[in-house]
């Protein structure tokens, strides 16, 4: 349903570009696409050329295999944003509201689960495939930290990474899965729940 909207994302080719960006915007945009046609598995070297004009060679040069290819591609993707809005509620809605920009402006959506995937499948891709996932979900783990430095939650056995993919994971879980939407109404729930929970659990004997 994305399959289009990528071209919002990227530079237009003018006259005057220089032929070095015009073929890596052209080969990112073609590797997007196909890899939300046909998933990673079905993404082949010599198509990504043909689809993007350029030569095979010219590919190669500048990505050996799929999966630098592949995450290359997908670090082209705009990053969530810093978000530092004083509130554990302000930055999670902030963040929030950039995922679901992003999925709906980029390919994101359409090629996350494809790479995750390829990452079960193939061992050997999943150290490229983490660092760039643990990257783009830097934003969230901040959030989190900045919310125990202030007080908001508390500090307890559960580290921010895991907090983190409590709140995270829900909106992953209705987009990937089930075809739900985490609206405000859900997001507010879903963040009050986290939130209670880990400070009932703190202040429990042995929390």
């Amino acid at each position: 349903m994305m399959l289009g909207a990528m071209a919002r994302s990227y530079p237009q080719l003018v006259r005057g570009r220089p032929r070095d960006e015009e073929a890596d915007v052209a080969l990112v945009d073609a590797t997007l696409a196909l890899l939300a046609e046909q998933g990673y598995s079905g993404l082949r070297m010599e198509a990504v050329a043909a689809r993007a004009g350029v030569a095979k060679a010219t590919l190669y040069r500048r990505w050996p295999d799929k999966v630098s290819l592949t995450i290359a591609a997908l670090s082209r993707i705009p990053e969530l944003p810093a978000v530092d809005t004083g509130s554990l509620s302000g930055d999670l809605a902030a963040l929030r509201d950039a995922v679901v920009r992003l999925f709906k402006t980029t390919r994101l959506a359409s090629v996350l689960p494809a790479l995750a995937a390829e990452r079960v499948r193939r061992t050997s891709a999943s150290a490229k495939i983490d660092a760039f996932i643990r990257t783009r979900y830097q934003p969230w783990i901040a959030a989190i930290e900045r919310a125990i430095a202030r007080g908001e939650l508390p500090r307890t056995s559960a580290d921010p990474v895991l907090i983190a993919d409590l709140l995270a994971g829900v909106m992953m879980q209705r987009v990937f899965f089930t075809g739900g939407r985490v609206d405000d109404k859900a997001w507010k729930t879903v963040v009050d729940i986290v939130v209670k929970g880990l400070r009932a659990a703190a202040s429990s004997p042995g929390g």
